[in-house]
């Protein structure tokens, strides 16, 4: 069987070749990523491997930690200029002209939080249950300045950074046009370098000048937790905690909200 190919390209190339259509752009960004990371997956390969020789063996955790990285290090395959460049010289071998971040839509029971540092919690009094790091979905979205009301939480997490404090000396909450400290992605306008204090007063959040990609669970529509995963991300709320309780019911109310939100973040047609 001849695979499809086109005679110009062939005298050109000298090589064998397999043309197909693109039918569909994200199918073909998926195809070329597979074939960039498949050294990837023989390595996950070797650390699951690792890993289950591991646990049956008892070893302590710094054993146990020694042993996947010389699995790793011992497999890993890398060119002389990425030795010298990367792993000698600790320089970036790329950058992204794009920042993106995990939004952790699983469900309620399988989230994790991070505890403080033992420094920070030395300086806690002994009583405080305030053990744990802040993070956007439980503590910074819930307490958005009013005038980001009406924002999902998927756009908050795209356009809005957080900062504990004021980057610049003397500046001024919500009437100057100053901005925080720029990331590479972040080309900040002046319409959009205002600043608001959070209603608790932990911090600050400003707009950002180039969105974020976000990346969340993308539950099937079918499953258990789809309704509640979609009204999390695409519904502007205050009470999670009330809002999820019914979150079928809520799906169905606020359809339309759901779906012009939704479809600015995933090509799945739904609903």
């Amino acid at each position: 069987m001849i695979n499809f190919y086109n005679s110009e390209l062939l005298m050109l190339h000298e090589a064998s070749m397999d043309l197909q259509f693109i039918t569909d752009m994200y199918t073909c960004a998926t195809y070329v990523l597979n074939y960039l990371n498949k050294s990837n997956s023989g390595m996950c390969k070797l650390l699951r491997e690792a890993a289950s020789e591991i646990r049956q063996r008892n070893r302590s955790i710094k054993d146990q930690l020694r042993m996947l990285a010389n699995t790793f290090l011992n497999a890993i395959e890398f060119s002389a200029q990425e030795a010298v460049y990367y792993y000698m010289l600790s320089f970036p071998l790329s950058n992204c002209s794009r920042q993106f971040t995990f939004i952790n839509s699983n469900a309620p029971l399988k989230l994790v939080t991070t505890m403080k540092s033992k420094k920070e919690l030395e300086k806690l009094p002994p009583m405080s249950t305030d053990i744990y790091v802040k993070n956007i979905i439980n503590d910074y979205y819930p307490m958005r300045p009013t005038a980001l009301e009406n924002l999902c939480l998927a756009d908050f997490v795209t356009w809005y950074e957080f900062s504990k404090t004021l980057k610049r000396p003397g500046a001024r909450k919500e009437d100057r046009n100053d901005s925080f400290a720029v990331n590479s992605d972040d080309e900040i306008g002046e319409f959009q370098s205002t600043y608001f204090e959070l209603i608790d007063k932990s911090g600050y959040v400003r707009k950002r000048g180039r969105a974020k990609i976000i990346r969340f669970v993308n539950y099937d529509e079918y499953h258990e937790e789809y309704a509640r995963e979609n009204v999390m991300l695409f519904l502007h709320r205050r009470d999670e905690v009330r809002m999820m309780e019914s979150a079928e019911h809520t799906l169905k109310e606020n359809l339309d909200s759901l779906k012009e939100n939704r479809a600015k973040y995933s090509i799945k047609k739904t609903f």
